[in-house]
């Protein structure tokens, strides 16, 4: 049935007696377009259920049937995978113009809630290869943000490679003027708005909706998506587009709070131990939730805006370091108190000394243009990779200087970084038995409270005391000529419950997605489905709480990837058998590039939480722009942009570049 809209009948015609009349102090011109004069068309009331309904708290009339079964909790609706909520097309009549108009919605995913589910959409037909519809999705993919619209065939995206966070609430306002399409998420403008063209009207509604439904809450137009699954705290779509000025200013506090859980200190220490232990470059990220960063030094003579340390000679320094976030109006900031170390110089001077002391240094240009450059390392960066390239150009040249024990050594079996649960001992490297009576060997550890490193009969072994992070030496001196070569490792004590990232045990994909006894350490990929199969009845399998969240296994042994991280899967048998696998989770997701320069690069530069993960495929959307070869090299053509998209089994990676030649 029609709904009679009294309302605005009324309202005209008391305007019109108004006029006729002349009624004093009455303006006649059309009210201005502005975000005061906004009413709401729909407000669904989650307080409770009436019947099999949701009811509309504007006054307007536009209750919202339940589809499946639904429940409320705290004011919340809760959507646990059955049921959905079918929003009428009479919300339509409520808009002064129904090309502009303005959805909001407070909302929490679970972990659960499947890949591609959508929170809410207009358009109610759905197909195989759903059409006719506006749509925001907080899971595309398992996680990521994905919002936009879709005429009879063309879809248009907004372009965001934001992930949501299960169980983390977030306020999203999605903006319809006219065909462009716009989208806040706690009031940060995610993505660039669409000028898509489309009518909401003749593109969506006339073809896309069906039995009085204008669209749903929880439901795809997709038929094989899966419904929503968590809480909707709010829901309500406003007459008018919302300027972004006005969506802005009312989360400003709410952006601030984002930005600082989201920026830490770990985020920027790189290889530095802590913030007032600063030796080397900091790693400054120039975006966060998608909005830009910009940093501010209070000292540029030790730290450069850009994050480069410049130790001072002869004191410790303490900088302020400040990040700014802005999107549009929204302006947040943080400071980071730093102290950053004098230089010291102390190794690097005496490998320098040693090389100048080596037979034949006179006559060897090789090594002394390395210390030359050595010799010009002026912060404690350069002073490490000094070291590393007078030792690379040693090893080089030695078999002409002198008898050369270390070529038993690979470099290899000193990993940058280790990780050792605390009260446990891990074997670090092993020296071949071959040169044992040829050199000496002696260890030490910068923090011996927090790891202890101990040699016997060249095995070389870490002990994690107490939680922190210490670098550990191995250094190696050859008997002949007395040459040193030291190996450092970073070596972080970790609590028990938190996991080992093993770099030095690399991670390969299971065949044909069986994960089976031999696979010790095999890297899931998000997106496709695989399947434990054990040699033996399988009882049960175990994880911790916060592993659950990363991975999902069920009694059958199908296991699906939910984010990235990694995990230790235990699988207990029916006769007291027991394996455990490391699980290296990955969510790959899309990194925009710009490329200023003609040539080729690879195409894993357009992805992150990939670095186990291998491509199964590449495409380029536009070949006149960049082509890619089947493995992985990106050649640059000309200026443009072009998609390039990655396969990685059923999952595939979309990321944009552009060519600025």
């Amino acid at each position: 049935m029609t709904k009679f809209h009294y309302k605005k009948v009324l309202g005209a015609v008391i305007a019109s007696i108004m006029v006729l009349t002349g009624v004093p102090g009455v303006n006649t011109e059309a009210k201005a377009d502005t975000d005061a004069n906004v009413e709401t068309a729909v407000e669904l009331d989650f307080s409770h259920i009436s019947g099999n309904y949701i009811s509309d708290r504007s006054g307007n009339g536009n209750d919202a049937e339940i589809g499946g079964t639904l429940s409320v909790e705290g004011g919340a609706l809760i959507f646990d995978g059955n049921g959905y909520l079918n929003l009428p097309v009479s919300i339509m009549d409520d808009l002064q113009d129904e090309e502009e108009f303005t959805i909001e919605t407070t909302f929490s995913r679970s972990s659960s809630c499947g890949n591609n589910a959508w929170l809410f959409n207009f358009g109610s037909n759905p197909k195989g290869t759903g059409t006719n519809y506006l749509f925001l999705s907080p899971a595309f993919g398992g996680s990521t943000l994905r919002g936009g619209i879709k005429d009879d065939s063309n879809e248009k995206l907004l372009d965001t490679g934001m992930s949501t966070v299960a169980d983390k609430e977030y306020t999203a306002v999605m903006v319809f003027d006219k065909g462009k399409v716009s989208l806040y998420l706690n009031g940060a403008q995610i993505g660039k708005t669409i000028d898509s063209g489309y009518s909401i009207r003749k593109d969506v509604i006339n073809n896309g909706c069906k039995n009085n439904i204008l669209g749903y809450l929880a439901k795809s137009c997709w038929s094989a998506d899966q419904l929503f699954q968590g809480k909707v705290k709010s829901f309500k779509i406003m007459d008018g587009a919302e300027s972004a000025e006005s969506i802005q200013k009312r989360f400003s506090e709410q952006f601030s709070k984002d930005f600082e859980s989201s920026l830490t200190i770990e985020d920027i220490l790189g290889r530095n131990a802590s913030a007032d232990r600063i030796q080397f470059d900091l790693t400054l990220l120039s975006e966060v939730n998608e909005n830009a960063v910009t940093w501010k030094s209070s000292d540029t003579s030790v730290i450069t805006d850009d994050g480069k340390v410049l130790n001072d000679a002869s004191e410790d320094k303490d900088v302020t370091l400040t990040a700014v976030c802005t999107s549009g109006g929204l302006k947040a900031e943080q400071n980071f108190a730093l102290k950053v170390l004098k230089l010291d110089r102390t190794e690097l001077d005496k490998l320098i000394a040693r090389t100048k002391a080596v037979d034949g240094y006179e006559a060897n240009e090789a090594l002394k243009n390395a210390v030359s450059e050595a010799e010009k390392a002026s912060t404690q960066t350069e002073v490490r990779n000094a070291v590393k390239a007078l030792n690379t150009v040693l090893k080089t040249e030695q078999d002409t200087l002198y008898k050369d024990p270390f070529s038993l050594i690979d470099d290899a079996m000193f990993p940058a970084e280790k990780e050792v649960v605390v009260g446990t001992e891990e074997v670090l490297a092993e020296l071949s038995s071959k040169i044992l009576d040829s050199v000496k060997v002696a260890v030490s550890s910068e923090n011996s409270d927090t790891v202890e490193i101990s040699e016997e009969y060249g095995v070389i072994r870490v002990k994690a005391v107490k939680a922190g992070t210490s670098d550990v030496t191995v250094s190696v001196t050859a008997d002949y000529d007395n040459f040193t070569i030291d190996y450092e490792t970073r070596v972080k004590a970790v609590a028990k419950n938190e996991k080992i990232d093993e770099k030095s045990k690399t991670p390969s994909a299971p065949v044909n997605n069986i994960v089976t006894e031999s696979d010790a350490n095999v890297v899931l990929t998000g997106g496709n489905t695989y399947k434990i199969n054990m040699s033996y009845p399988v009882k049960s399998y175990k994880l911790d709480k916060s592993e659950k969240k990363i991975i999902r296994v069920s009694k059958s042994g199908i296991v699906k990837v939910k984010k990235t991280g990694t995990v230790t899967l235990e699988v207990v048998g029916k006769n007291g058998e027991n394996h455990e696998f490391t699980i290296y989770a990955e969510v790959p997701k899309a990194v925009k590039k710009t490329v200023t320069s003609a040539g080729s690069f690879n195409a894993s530069e357009l992805v992150k939480d990939a670095e186990y993960s291998k491509p199964t495929g590449y495409k380029s959307s536009n070949e006149k722009v960049a082509k890619v070869s089947e493995n992985g090299i990106i050649t640059v053509l000309s200026k443009g942009s072009a998609r390039i998209t990655l396969f990685y089994g059923k999952r595939k990676v979309n990321a944009k570049i552009k060519v600025k030649l």
